[in-house]
């Protein structure tokens, strides 16, 4: 009678293993697996979250500034066209006392500079006329409504010192807004 006792009870403790391992397998790792599952999503959902609160306030940020700057927009146009305008440029340029004797451009790739959307035109003129109006050309130079970097300029005298007649060579930048 022993023996069936023994025998008895490894069944019993077999029949609980296999229905705890059964119950384990089927029943709870789904749920574990789950329960890790729904806390990754849900600290992906945060991240996500944050990301899209940040990039609300750039739009909301970027929208006041737009309303800041809409009353000066057309300036903005004129100060940094969207469009490569060489010969709007020449025509302000070349608008002065002293006479142009040459005007160029030099090669610029319509690649936009790094890390920008500006390209950038490099131009060079040769002036012919007296001190006062190479200077009010310079100084014209300053007032346009188009962004104009003077980069260098070199003046020197005529071949007849009695005339007052000086010759200038301007390089100057100019930009233009490259549109994707």
């Amino acid at each position: 009678m022993k023996r069936k006792a023994i025998s008895h009870d490894y069944t019993i403790t077999t029949f609980v293993f296999v229905f705890t391992s059964f119950f384990l397998f089927f029943a709870i790792r789904p749920s574990l697996n789950l329960i890790f599952t729904l806390n990754k999503e849900r600290a992906d959902y945060t991240t996500i979250n944050q990301q899209l609160d940040k990039k609300i306030e750039d739009i909301i940020r970027a929208q006041n500034n737009y309303i800041a700057l809409a009353p000066y927009i057309d300036e903005i146009n004129q100060a940094i066209p969207n469009r490569q305008v060489l010969t709007d440029t020449r025509e302000v340029i070349s608008t002065g006392s002293p006479e142009l004797v040459n005007f160029s451009v030099q090669e610029s790739t319509l690649l936009p500079l790094a890390g920008s959307q500006l390209n950038v035109i490099g131009l060079g003129t040769t002036l012919t006329g007296t001190y006062p109006s190479i200077k009010s050309y310079l100084t014209t130079l300053r007032t346009l409504p188009r962004i104009v970097t003077l980069e260098s300029v070199a003046i020197t005298h005529g071949e007849s010192t009695t005339s007052g007649s000086l010759n200038a060579s301007v390089q100057l930048q100019t930009y233009f807004y490259h549109l994707p």
